[in-house]
């Protein structure tokens, strides 16, 4: 049987909203930030 992966530490990261860069290319009328 496969050992289930440990999402914790090897699967999505939550990032939050204080470390976004919003220096990113932006299409007008939106905002967009990447982690």
């Amino acid at each position: 049987m496969v050992e289930a992966p440990d999402w914790k530490n090897n699967g999505i990261k939550v990032v939050s909203g204080d470390h976004l860069d919003t220096n990113t290319p932006q299409t007008p009328g939106m905002n967009r930030a990447a982690a």
